[in-house]
């Protein structure tokens, strides 16, 4: 289950501190971090600092294996948040994209085939809102 829950703020949003996030390569574990013992189903705080601010993230997948998203944000009128999901070639394979503010989408993605990482990344829509947000990742 992958689990994503998302609310901004709309004034002077800083960089979270999981930046530099914004590539595949600068993508932050949900598998594993210094500070926490797993990502996977806790929660993460981030934001989208600027409008054309990436956040990347990436966890280990296995053949067989769903995971849920979840999806929430309230606020600024002009967020609109999209979360893609990638496979390991960097294809993408999944989106998520709701424009109504303070809505709640759930989105699974269940992995057929090949184990490896899969990449998550939130971003605005269009690139055109800032606002933070809270991100889980929750196994089925």
């Amino acid at each position: 289950v992958i689990v994503i829950s998302i609310s901004c703020d709309v004034e002077n949003i800083s960089q979270d501190d999981y930046e530099p996030n914004n590539t595949f390569s600068d993508a932050t574990s949900l598998d594993s971090l210094s500070s926490y013992t797993t990502m996977l189903n806790t929660n993460l705080d981030a934001t989208i600092h600027e409008s054309n601010d990436r956040d990347f993230f990436v966890f280990h997948g296995d053949n067989g294996e769903q995971y849920n998203l979840y999806l929430w944000w309230e606020g600024g009128l002009d967020l609109d948040l999209v979360a893609e999901f990638y496979d390991s070639n960097h294809d993408l394979i999944s989106t998520l994209n709701d424009s109504t503010a303070g809505s709640n989408e759930t989105h699974s993605l269940h992995i057929d085939g090949t184990s490896g990482d899969y990449y998550l990344c939130v971003k605005s829509y269009q690139d055109n809102g800032t606002g933070e947000y809270n991100l889980q990742i929750r196994e089925m």
